[in-house]
């Protein structure tokens, strides 16, 4: 091994090249797991406002809509424009109420990549 002065001075730049080779992939690692995070958030969000506005649904409150409530009732982080459907309606019977709220998630390191998301919730009418 050489301890001269032309020796040691060729592995200097060696863990430069080498960091400057990786570090975009660990960026792209890093900015794709901070974006499922993300979306998997407005994913909890969306099932979480249906689950609202079906409890509006089944429980039957007068004046108070439950697609609204199921729309209003979302947020999530850079995400806007839910629509809410009711799928199932109690109308004063027995069964079931279902509430269906969509939205579509724009991915931002894909941004051509927009994934639609669907939260649903089923409750049994009568509370």
């Amino acid at each position: 091994m050489r301890t001269g002065r032309h020796g040691r001075d060729r592995d200097h730049g060696a863990a430069a090249v080498e960091f400057a080779l990786v570090l975009p992939i660990l960026i792209l690692l890093l900015g794709g797991i901070i974006d499922f995070g993300f979306a998997f958030n407005a994913q909890i969000s969306l099932t979480h406002a249906a689950r609202e506005g079906v409890r509006v649904e089944a429980i039957g409150i007068d004046g108070v809509d439950p697609v609204a409530t199921a729309v209003n009732a979302f947020s999530a982080p850079g995400v806007s424009g839910a629509t809410a459907q009711v799928t199932q309606s109690c109308n004063g019977g027995g069964g079931q109420a279902q509430v269906t709220i969509t939205t579509t998630y724009s991915f931002f390191l894909l941004p051509f990549a927009d994934r639609s998301l669907e939260g649903q919730a089923v409750m049994r009418c009568g509370g």
